[in-house]
């Protein structure tokens, strides 16, 4: 078989400038296992994003000192469980704090039995996830 010589066309090929991809997840992530440090009187905004994500942050606590962990400014489609736990034992959880009224917030009072951080998780109990599925 014969075949002919490829003459060039004095064009480069076209080359492409590759653009970043956004991150979408919160500025907390990843909190999914170690979790993020908050301050006493500190707000957070999160998100429940990528699929499956939970969230965690850790807070110093005092013995005997009492402590809320609580979310707030539910984005529509996000129903928060807080569960906080010390030292491998759950000290509180709730799902909605204010039961029938459509506020499907949390919050956990709680007791400190010693000095030590403790660990707030926070999920997305009505499992929808994305950028736009927020609290604080």
């Amino acid at each position: 078989m014969w075949s002919s010589p490829v003459t060039p066309t004095g064009t480069a090929p076209p080359t492409g400038t590759p653009t970043a991809t956004p991150d979408l997840r919160d500025a907390y992530e990843p909190d999914d296992v170690t979790p993020h440090p908050i301050a006493i009187g500190e707000t957070q905004q999160h998100n429940f994003f990528p699929t499956g994500d939970i969230d965690k942050v850790n807070f110093a606590v005092k013995s005997q000192r009492y402590y809320q962990a609580l979310t707030s400014d539910l984005a529509l489609g996000v129903d928060t469980v807080v569960t906080v736990s010390l030292g491998g034992n759950t000290l509180g959880s709730n799902d909605d704090y204010a039961p029938g009224t459509g506020n499907f917030a949390s919050a956990v009072c709680l007791q400190s039995p010693q000095d030590d951080s403790a660990v707030a998780t926070i999920i997305n109990k009505a499992g929808f996830y994305g950028p736009d599925k927020t609290y604080k």
